[in-house]
């Protein structure tokens, strides 16, 4: 405050009698929500009331003569922070200790660390004392406080050091930044706080997170009786979130586990962490569906802690949901998840939650509840400085984009990607949002390369971690991929694989059969292909049905009816297909959709049909070789080999009844 501010102040103040003075003294160091009897016992002021009078005529108090165990107000803490700066350092700890006798819990505390003189161990280790009980019930914010306390009166080096360490380790434990955090951590000798802490600042960028696993366990081995009880919980659920990202679910789980055996009943934001972790961990040793059927045991060992294990467990549980097809669920357990206490579940917990919920809006069909997720999301992650969620939210966004064909802010989204889309649990965000911009472009082949890493997986291998957690998101886009760049052998390995997860994932069984429909008319088996594509589109849609999906075998139905001569029930089916792209503003699968309407609609009645019973890469090798590429410079465009252009060219002779590179060129 500006001094001449102060001397303004300190005019005024003396002109007030010397009970009004030392009342209005102690209001200022009770820091506001003093009621009159205590500010009168503090000051040492024999007749309140009286003090008072001049007080409130002159606008320094303000308070209500009808109810005299309301609190005292000064009128700003503009004019708190002056009065007592004014008050001298003698007189302000008398004053401190006077208010320490009064007072309980922080307020206690507090002025007995403001009354203290230079150093003093005894009240530091008290203060640490406390600071460790605030911890167990789940009071962190004030355990930081005492802490900060402790260190300033301790009266040995190494003790401010760890004191200063516990501190910093409980801020980042908060997601705060804390900017002292490493140097103190750095200069400390090996201990668990040490170890906790470093393992905290690597955990903030999953490009570490393994180095921060090994530095949890190490906290969690170096624990010992001298270490503060909650170092250990700390370490472990860290150790836990640690193994989550980079997709070791088992070992995850099994630190979780302790925790919540370990932990006192008192301390709901450890136990509540873990839980979070160990339901997660589940998923990715197991796959989505198994975790979400022993969810009950995450439950059974959280109820100790809360009443409510379900809120605790909300973003989880909506990650679990959609990743098992139940995607009304995993909206709902997703909104509850955004609104949860970050305190509580770490200043992830909301963007997980809104992840989760995106994406069972997206498959749903409930794009604009899509987009207002995503928004909140990416404020979310500003406002906490999140950007460990780069790569999924980004890749979000690039799915949304994609959908609705705009095409330039895909691109943007797919920038923001790159960066991390290199680790595990984020390739598959990554891999996802490629093939759906691919697969919204028609292009085939740069879908299929959205799956470099998850080729192995086409062979028949099992996957792991993040990949086997979203197998029902990434599988149907790799397997259409596969068919429709030719990829046959593959592809009927894929779909046997969908059809597994499709026994326990209902809301799979349309992706399978359309599909299924799209290899068969890949292979020149166009009766079976229409009959599968019927039974895609006979499937009744429920509150789970993934409408972008159903349009899409609608359309592939009417361009089966097409090739078999029936325009009108193909126009009918068509019709519908574009009304779905029409309410989810699908841009350019309408586009595509409008295309084969209008080629069933108009021209030569006899040719129409034909050129539409074309597959999308049917269309694209025609149009090649149309323009006089060789078969060779196909396949090198495509990225395909010279067999499957050679397949596709006689599937294309055969719908539209020529025999030659010719008469091709001719249509």
């Amino acid at each position: 405050m500006p001094t001449a501010v102060l001397d303004a102040l300190a005019d005024r103040l003396a002109r007030l009698p010397a009970p009004a003075r030392a009342l209005l003294d102690a209001v200022a160091v009770l820091g506001g929500g003093a009621r009159l009897a205590t500010a009168g016992q503090v000051a040492g002021v024999d007749d309140p009331p009286s003090a008072l009078e001049p007080l409130l005529a002159a606008g320094w108090l303000a308070w209500s003569p009808w109810d005299h165990a309301l609190p005292l107000a000064l009128p700003g803490d503009h004019v708190v922070r002056a009065v007592h700066a004014l008050v001298g350092p003698v007189r302000r700890r008398a004053l401190h200790s006077a208010a320490a006798r009064l007072t309980e819990g922080e307020r206690h505390w507090h002025h007995r660390a403001a009354a203290a003189v230079g150093v003093d161990a005894g009240l530091a280790d008290q203060l640490a004392a406390e600071a460790d009980r605030l911890v167990a019930t789940g009071s962190l914010d004030a355990a930081v406080t005492h802490l900060g306390w402790a260190a300033e009166l301790s009266s040995a080096e190494e003790s401010r050091d760890r004191l200063g360490l516990a501190a910093a380790a409980l801020g980042l434990w908060l997601g705060r930044a804390v900017p002292d955090a490493e140097r103190l951590a750095r200069a400390a000798a090996p201990s668990a706080l040490r170890s906790g802490v470093l393992g905290l600042l690597a955990l903030a960028d999953p490009q570490t997170a393994a180095e921060a696993a090994t530095l949890f366990e190490e906290a969690v081995d170096l624990a010992d009786e001298a270490t503060p009880p909650w170092v250990g919980r700390v370490a472990a659920v860290g150790a836990a979130a640690a193994h989550v990202v980079v997709g070791n679910g088992d070992s995850a789980a099994a630190h979780a586990r302790r925790v919540l055996a370990e932990a006192p009943r008192t301390d709901l934001i450890s136990s509540a962490r873990a839980a979070r972790q160990w339901l997660v961990g589940m998923g990715l040793a197991d796959g989505a569906a198994a975790a979400a059927a022993r969810a009950g045991v995450v439950r059974e060992a959280l109820a100790p802690f809360t009443d409510d294990p379900d809120a605790v467990l909300a973003a989880e549980l909506a990650i679990l949901a959609g990743q098992s097809g139940r995607l009304s669920d995993a909206a709902a357990l997703g909104a509850a998840g955004m609104a949860a206490d970050p305190v509580l579940l770490g200043a992830d917990g909301p963007v997980v939650a809104a992840l989760a919920a995106f994406d069972a809006h997206w498959l749903r069909g409930a794009w604009g509840a899509a987009t207002a997720v995503l928004r909140r999301a990416f404020a979310d992650r500003r406002a906490r400085g999140l950007a460990g969620f780069d790569v999924p939210l980004h890749a979000r966004g690039a799915v949304l984009a994609a959908g609705r064909g705009q095409w330039a802010r895909a691109e943007r989204h797919l920038a923001g990607v790159r960066d991390g889309a290199d680790l595990e649990h984020r390739a598959v965000d990554a891999a996802v949002a490629r093939a759906e911009l691919g697969l919204a472009r028609g292009d085939h082949a740069a879908a299929l390369r959205a799956f470099t890493d998850f080729h192995h997986l086409a062979g028949g291998a099992v996957p792991t971690g993040a990949a086997l957690l979203a197998e029902t998101r990434w599988r149907p886009l790799l397997a259409e991929a596969l068919v429709v760049t030719g990829r046959l052998d593959d592809a009927r390995g894929e779909l046997a694989r969908l059809g597994e997860l499709a026994a326990e994932v209902p809301a799979l069984r349309l992706a399978v059969e359309w599909l299924g429909g799209r290899l068969a008319e890949v292979r020149g088996d166009a009766a079976g292909a229409r009959r599968q594509y019927e039974a895609a589109v006979a499937l009744p849609p429920g509150p789970d049905d993934v409408p972008l999906r159903r349009a899409r075998a609608e359309v592939a139905l009417g361009r089966a009816l097409l090739g078999d001569g029936e325009r009108q029930g193909a126009l009918r089916v068509l019709a519908v297909a574009a009304e779905r792209f029409a309410e989810l503003g699908a841009a350019p699968y309408a586009e595509r959709c409008a295309q084969l309407v209008e080629a069933a609609s108009v021209g030569d009645p006899g040719e129409a049909p034909a050129a539409a019973a074309l597959t999308e890469r049917e269309r694209e090798v025609a149009a090649l070789v149309a323009e006089g590429h060789t078969n060779h410079e196909v396949a090198t465009r495509l990225f395909v080999s010279e067999k499957t252009v050679e397949f596709h060219l006689g599937n294309i002779y055969a719908k539209l009844g020529i025999t030659s590179r010719r008469q091709l060129r001719g249509r």
